[in-house]
């Protein structure tokens, strides 16, 4: 097993499980994959498999409970000369709806794609020295109502030349 894969990689990857979500729930989507300008795809090395969790999350607990077409945005900036900001954000229906309507599963954590990854950037970040957590923030409008989700957790990365 490769420890980490390149950025390019790890796009083709959420592309790819991004078309084939979209045809099996067979509603328009609109996605953005973001990197930051500095990042080369074919030079940068992350930790691979750690968005793709978290993008299955987005369909499963949130856009899978939507009318109208959803979106998702997955952006991955620069924070430090070590780490990548990485955030997954959607028009789901909201974290916390989404525990009210999943609320006979035993637990939305519980071995759910949140927990792997968290589990997934604790032995990281043991391995680097660096506290690597993930955020969850509910995202609302001006009145508090629920208007999606946003997942934000910090990665390291290498560039090769």
């Amino acid at each position: 097993r490769h420890e980490y894969i390149t950025l390019g990689k790890e796009l083709d990857f959420l592309r790819t499980y991004i078309f084939l979500e979209e045809k099996r729930m067979q509603v328009p989507l609109l996605t953005t994959l973001y990197h930051d300008p500095e990042l080369s795809p074919e030079l940068t090395y992350i930790p691979g498999m750690l968005l793709q969790p978290l993008v299955e999350n987005s369909f499963q607990h949130g856009l899978l409970h939507k009318s109208e077409p959803g979106s998702i945005d997955i952006r991955l900036e620069i924070s430090t000369p070590k780490l990548l900001k990485c955030t997954v954000s959607d028009n789901g229906v909201g974290f916390y709806h989404s525990q009210k309507i999943h609320k006979n599963w035993k637990s939305m954590e519980g071995y759910s794609g949140l927990e792997v990854t968290r589990e997934r950037l604790s032995l990281i970040g043991t391995r680097i020295n660096q506290h690597l957590e993930l955020t969850i923030t509910e995202l609302t409008d001006s009145v508090g109502a629920p208007i999606g989700t946003s997942v934000c957790f910090f990665l390291p990365y290498k560039l090769y030349d």
